[in-house]
């Protein structure tokens, strides 16, 4: 008998409309692939296909540690990076795109008083 593959695996295949632009913001800022199926509440199997078919549409870059990202952000960091992922798409705030991350850490303390 032939296997099928993915034949058991439990794959929600609808994406939502924000995932797209979501999932590309934080592969490109280098998130693990676990953060990132957190984030998008997705099972780590579902981010990986997610991965493999904006690699071949040409919508992602390779990157440093492939799936697994870069060097481990502090959580306050990651905070403050999803915070400004958050607030420039549903806020339509371009100008954080030229904030450093000193900067995203100063607007962050300040809008939510840390």
């Amino acid at each position: 008998m032939d296997q099928v593959l993915l034949d058991n695996a439990d794959i929600d295949w609808n994406i939502r409309p924000s995932e797209p632009e979501m999932f590309r913001e934080l592969w490109e800022e280098g998130f693990h692939i676990d953060y990132i199926a957190k984030t998008l509440k997705r099972t780590q199997l579902e981010v990986a296909i997610f991965v493999i078919d904006q690699s071949i549409a040409g919508l992602i870059t390779v990157r440093n540690n492939g799936i697994f990202g870069g060097e481990h952000m502090r959580e306050e960091e990651r905070g403050v990076l999803i915070t400004a992922i958050y607030l420039k798409k549903n806020y339509s705030l371009d100008y954080l795109e030229g904030l450093d991350n000193e900067e995203l850490q100063k607007l962050y303390d300040h809008l939510f008083a840390v």
